[in-house]
């Protein structure tokens, strides 16, 4: 029997997202999951979530048996398991749908964690199937460059996206995605800790 490779865990707003006991059956039947309700900051008018993925699985594996293949939402299989997304995709279409009046369902932070890699999404939009196929190829791709443009002997540990640069020439994590027409970046975190911030082109 194959296994599922995915692990999933959750944090919401417990009395502004509606629908949120049938997300949780819905996820216990096909995954292995943790959820539970907690204060997350008010980004714009409630509705928060957090989601995190784990997968069994390097990203670029995962991206050449998934995307390249044009299977992201359906089922993935490689070396003795599967990677199953379509049932949480459907869970996660439900919440949009069942909180499209009212506060509005808002993922603040979205996580795809693989083997070797963490990438941390802001503010997806109810278009998140397109944007995460979009940004988990560029990523794959771009990762490899970035190490050795760097060269700080260390690997790339974390990438978040996207950030915009302020009047201040700091950088700000994009939380709700809404900076339309700004420039936006990424922030590669390496394993030393140490941080850079590049162009983000999709």
């Amino acid at each position: 029997m194959e296994k599922n490779g995915i692990f999933i865990t959750y944090q919401y707003n417990e009395r502004e997202i509606e629908g949120i006991e049938e997300f949780k059956k819905e996820l216990d039947r096909n995954y292995s999951s943790q959820g539970r309700a907690k204060y997350i900051p008010s980004y714009s008018g409630g509705g928060e979530f957090i989601l995190k993925v784990f997968f069994e699985s390097d990203l670029g594996s995962f991206v050449t048996g998934a995307i390249a293949g044009g299977i992201l939402w359906d089922v993935v299989k490689y070396a003795g398991k599967k990677f199953v997304l379509k049932p949480l995709a459907d869970a996660i279409d439900r919440l949009f749908e069942k909180n499209k009046d009212g506060y509005k369902l808002k993922l603040v932070a979205t996580s795809f964690i693989f083997e070797d890699i963490e990438i941390v999404i802001f503010g997806l939009s109810e278009n998140y199937k397109d944007q995460l196929e979009q940004i988990l190829y560029y990523i794959s791709i771009r990762a490899e460059q970035i190490e050795k443009d760097h060269d700080c002997g260390f690997p790339i540990e974390t990438i978040k996206l996207p950030y915009y640069c302020n009047e201040e020439q700091k950088y700000i994590e994009d939380s709700l995605s809404d900076r339309f027409g700004d420039k936006q970046f990424i922030k590669v975190i390496f394993k030393d800790g140490s941080c850079c911030y590049e162009d983000f082109d999709i």
